[in-house]
């Protein structure tokens, strides 16, 4: 594939950037995508790529107003069935106290309509702004497990795609992302500052399913 009038060949590099974002996640923001795809160049760097690739129609640059990315290396809540059940309350308040910085304006980036189609997936929709915070740090739960788990990576199905496969319908709890491994599913949650009575709602919907899950 060329990029437009440039004839410049689409990379590897840019084709493991956009199938993530039309196949995993809806958005990365620049910094994201410098530590991860530039991790020997600088943000300027991957920031021009991104552009030439805004330009050929892939993808899509905006600003989007957002909480800072904070660190978040592993889960606040891991459960199996079988398990006893967490501590909510513990859980709860862990979640809502990482929350300490005003929001600022990041450079973004999503797929678009073109670049679904052209790989199979889903593009065009930007987060609206009460998601914004909640796609940034979904994403880089991917990245982490990009980085640590390489291997989960091709079972990793977006809430995008769950909802596509219940054709849209959204009578029963959508998950943020599915680890869809073939010996079982693990839920993936972002935490986000969630209350302990929603804690606990999700809990018994995963153990109503008999299904794993992490919250971060």
């Amino acid at each position: 594939m060329s990029l437009g009038p440039t004839a410049y060949r689409i990379t590897d590099r840019d084709k493991e950037i956009i199938d993530a974002l039309v196949h995993r996640v809806r958005v990365f923001s620049i910094p994201q995508i410098a530590r991860t795809w530039w991790p020997e160049g600088s943000p300027k760097d991957a920031s021009r790529r991104i552009e030439l690739l805004d330009q050929a129609g892939l993808l899509h640059l905006f600003r989007a107003i957002s909480h800072p990315e904070i660190t978040i290396s592993q889960p606040v809540l891991s459960w199996t069935p079988g398990q006893a059940s967490p501590e909510f309350g513990k859980a709860s308040y862990q979640l809502k106290s990482r929350w300490n910085q005003p929001p600022i304006s990041i450079k973004c980036v999503i797929a678009t309509t073109l670049a679904g189609r052209s790989f199979g997936g889903s593009g065009g929709r930007f987060p609206r702004e009460s998601e914004r915070t909640h796609d940034l740090h979904m994403s880089a739960i991917f990245l982490d497990y990009r980085r640590l788990h390489p291997e989960a990576i091709p079972f990793w199905r977006s809430e995008a795609r769950i909802l596509w496969e219940r054709g849209g319908s959204k009578t029963e709890k959508l998950p943020d992302a599915i680890l869809d491994f073939p010996q079982g599913p693990t839920i993936i949650e972002f935490g986000g500052a969630y209350s302990k009575s929603k804690l606990t709602r999700f809990h018994e919907y995963c153990e109503t399913i008999e299904t794993p899950y992490e919250v971060w």
